[in-house]
């Protein structure tokens, strides 16, 4: 299309310039050397020699000077030459932002699809060891994997902003951007991500607290007795008498989880 833009630069009334679609790259490059033509900007290149992935770059700039001198013979040698050469970059670098932002938004969106799957996969802890290591492997997530896809995705808000204003600022058409590929689509795909995380979250936990149960131990009458004695003892005003109460009470009933590791660790995850 830089062809065609080159053109449209210097005659805008030759090429409808929006009208164009890059898929159509072929149509692109014959529209633009047969108006060239027109003009009489020779036919230095057929469009099988540019429409490849990698054309000769010399023979490019052959015909870019063709174009130069045919604008440059308008009485604006200077200007034409600064025109082709900035609209050329500014195109390049235009074309360039697209790609780049369409690969990295693809590979954002397969990981989030990715790491829902993960996460809605049936959880298997046959043991409180398991349960803790499918925790843990949350937390690693949140805290080591997530962030940096989160960045991407600031990055690549960034530079769709960044072309969307480049081609306003150069009096271009809006970029249409593939729909599965727009901010609002990664933004719907964050969401969705986000929730598969909390039910995970939720999962975990329960199996988790699964493995906890409580076992209440007795004390026998005599050892109860023992202790009231001690108390009476050093408690000789009765002021206290509640407090043999309650030390009964606590004594009566102990609860203790299954290790002491599932005590520690007894606080819910909290995912920021």
């Amino acid at each position: 299309m830089a062809f065609c833009a080159l053109i449209h630069k210097h005659q805008p009334h030759l090429i409808d310039y929006d009208s164009l679609s890059k898929d159509n790259a072929a149509s692109n490059l014959e529209l633009a050397f047969s108006v060239a033509e027109g003009l009489g900007i020779p036919r230095l290149l057929d469009v099988e020699d540019v429409n490849v992935e990698k054309p000769d770059e010399r023979s490019i700039m052959t015909q870019v000077s063709e174009y130069f001198h045919r604008f440059s013979a308008q009485n604006e040698k200077e200007v034409a030459a600064r025109r082709a050469a900035k609209f050329l970059a500014f195109a390049r670098q235009t074309q360039t932002l697209q790609t780049d932002y369409e690969a990295g938004a693809r590979e954002l969106l397969r990981w989030i699809q990715e790491s829902i799957e993960r996460f809605q996969a049936e959880q298997s802890a046959a043991t409180l060891e398991e349960a803790v290591q499918v925790i843990d492997q949350l937390r690693a997530f949140v805290l080591n994997e997530k962030p940096s896809r989160s960045a991407a995705k600031l990055d690549l808000e960034a530079k769709f902003a960044e072309i969307q204003q480049r081609l306003r600022v150069n009096g271009r058409a809006q970029w249409e951007c593939p729909a599965d590929l727009t901010p609002d689509t990664i933004d719907g795909a964050f969401d969705a991500l986000w929730q598969a995380e909390k039910q995970y979250a939720s999962a975990a936990r329960e199996k988790r607290f699964g493995f906890i149960h409580k076992d209440e131990a007795t004390v026998s009458e005599a050892d109860l007795q023992e202790m009231r004695d001690s108390y009476a003892h050093f408690d000789h005003d009765k002021v206290c008498t509640h407090i043999t109460y309650m030390a009964d009470e606590m004594h009566r009933s102990r609860f203790r989880c299954v290790s002491a590791e599932a005590h520690q660790q007894s606080n819910l995850i909290q995912i920021t």
